[in-house]
């Protein structure tokens, strides 16, 4: 599974594509969030695969936001013979994180649950 652009950051939008290895019958590509329940796919499309098999291909699109950091979004694949197949991934988002003061300003760009040590003498 790829995660485009690596880096996510609040008010992007993430594009996750996930891809089958070449089967007969097609394999199903199903996207779900961590608690299982389903997300809808952006695009599905197949092609011609190795040993007269199809390669599925998937992509789920998602708006970034904080409360996105830690989430577990997986991809699941069947074609109704074999065993189901998923992958998962768990998205870190870049937070930014500013402190004004009148005479100097400052800026972070952190991870939840980041530890952060901050010392000044104003």
């Amino acid at each position: 599974m790829r995660v485009r652009p690596e880096k996510l950051r609040p008010g992007q939008t993430a594009t996750l594509t996930c891809e089958s290895g070449s089967s007969f019958p097609v394999s199903r590509l199903a996207w779900l969030r961590g608690n299982g329940q389903p997300m809808v796919a952006s695009t599905n499309s197949t092609s011609p695969g190795p040993h007269s098999g199809l390669v599925t291909k998937s992509t789920l699109q998602i708006e970034v936001t904080p409360d996105l950091h830690g989430s577990v979004v997986t991809c699941q694949a069947s074609n109704g013979i074999g065993p189901q197949i998923h992958d998962a991934i768990t998205i870190e988002v870049l937070c930014k994180f500013v402190i004004v003061c009148p005479s100097f300003s400052l800026e972070l760009h952190l991870r939840k649950n980041m530890p952060i040590f901050i010392f000044s003498t104003l």
